[in-house]
């Protein structure tokens, strides 16, 4: 399996399954799970910048 396929894969699991899970339990206990939700932002901030540089590296091989 393709480094880029594993990317797109726990990128799509954590907006698919994890964002909603902890999103539920910000609303439920807002301030219990204030740390775990700081990770989860973490977590999609990375996968963000890794998805754009994926997707602009076949820009930059394709310009060079």
């Amino acid at each position: 399996m393709k480094t880029t396929n594993i990317i797109y894969l726990i990128g799509i699991i954590q907006l698919v399954v994890v964002d909603p899970v902890m999103w539920y339990f910000t609303q439920v206990h807002p301030f219990r799970y204030e740390r775990l939700w700081a990770i989860m932002l973490v977590i999609n901030l990375f996968l963000f910048a890794a998805i754009i540089f994926l997707m602009l590296q076949k820009t930059i091989k394709a310009r060079v």
